[in-house]
């Protein structure tokens, strides 16, 4: 769990608490990847913070700003991290922080997840579930919309 310029990990098996000094501001999210060798964090600044485990501790963070994350996810294989913001969907490179695509949306967006291999990216707002195919970067359909017409 985040909180103003610190975050605490809690594992179930071990019941001694971590914490590591982050950026300022609120941490609002926290996503781990699939194999939990990678944290993202984003706080109520806009900043966005990959971490790296290594040996039981956490690299120097890769840091980038983006308006303010409203969701975030990793791919299965932890290369990609999508964040979720009022009107974007913004894919990462997680080795560098670079941006891949932007995926624009016409809501705000509640959630967003990726299909187990890779392939396609689901996304949630209170009146749309798109889900794009990802090599052409286009959407497949709008689900909930189509639904309700």
């Amino acid at each position: 769990m985040g909180s103003a310029g610190k975050i605490w990990l809690a594992d179930p098996d071990n019941p001694v608490e971590s914490s590591f000094t982050a950026a300022s501001g609120d941490h609002t999210l926290l996503a781990f990847s699939a194999d939990g060798s990678r944290l993202a964090d984003a706080n109520s600044n806009g900043a966005i913070n990959l971490w790296q485990s290594k040996d039981g501790s956490l690299s120097q963070p890769i840091q980038f700003q983006k308006p303010e994350a409203l969701s975030l996810a990793f791919s299965q294989n932890g290369k990609r991290l999508a964040i979720g913001t009022a009107r974007n969907v913004f894919l990462v490179d997680t080795s560098n922080g670079s941006e891949i695509a932007r995926i624009p949306v016409s809501d705000i967006v509640n959630d967003i997840s990726f299909t187990h291999d890779g392939r396609l990216l689901t996304v949630a707002s209170s009146n749309l579930i798109q889900t794009w195919e990802l090599e052409s970067m286009q959407p497949i359909d709008d689900l909930l919309q189509a639904a309700c017409q």
